[in-house]
């Protein structure tokens, strides 16, 4: 005989949250027919499984096939998707370099595409705490910053991270250190003042002085 209600079936979908991931997941809800379902996911159509629900998936169109107790059958076809790779690129036009050491005036500005949207960011702490930017934000500026490598790490709504590495140049530390010297050579006099700064400044021609 034939059953009160034809077999029918909806699919659910949950798609990758991550790029690269293999976490897509589709829950199957059948109805009509007869008796118990079973299901099965192509390509192989003859194994079929109790459970409803097809998990660990990767990205594609996926073909699953319910059927009833009299082996009645539908298919029917989902496709899983995943998010763009998160990218991170730095504005170079828009940097400042922290030129002599405790200015802290460093700048630097960057740009995310990929992943889902809203991101997350920490500036050179890997966990944290995230500072969270608006629901479509996909620049981001760094300022006040002292000179030298700064890591931006990024996590997104889905909890997908990436994280990217900015070599800003080092300042200029002089930190002078003054002696003045008296002396008398042939019953005249002869004082001098020497300055010495950080030996990080290898081209001591690139530094002038002034005496007051």
């Amino acid at each position: 005989s034939q059953p009160d209600q034809a077999l029918t079936a909806t699919l659910v979908p949950v798609n990758i949250s991550c790029s690269g991931f293999n976490n897509g997941k589709i829950t199957v809800n059948a109805v009509g027919g007869t008796g118990r379902y079973v299901y099965a996911i192509g390509p192989n159509f003859e194994q079929f499984f109790d459970n409803n629900v097809f998990q660990n998936l990767r990205p594609g169109i996926y073909i699953i096939r319910v059927q009833d107790e009299n082996g009645c059958y539908q298919d029917y076809e989902q496709e899983i998707t995943q998010p763009d790779p998160i990218e991170i690129t730095e504005d170079l036009t828009l940097r400042e370099e922290e030129h002599c050491a405790g200015d802290n005036d460093g700048k630097f500005v960057i740009d995310i595409i990929g992943g889902t949207m809203p991101y997350t960011y920490s500036l050179d702490k890997q966990n944290g705490p995230f500072t969270a930017g608006t629901a479509t934000q996909t620049r981001f500026t760094f300022s006040n910053l002292v000179g030298g490598t700064h890591v931006v790490y990024i996590v997104d709504a889905n909890l997908c991270s990436q994280e990217i590495t900015i070599d800003m140049g080092l300042p200029v530390t002089l930190d002078p250190k003054v002696e003045v010297i008296y002396d008398c050579v042939e019953n005249a006099q002869a004082n001098m003042v020497v300055v010495t700064i950080d030996p990080s400044n290898s081209d001591p021609t690139q530094v002038t002085y002034a005496l007051d």
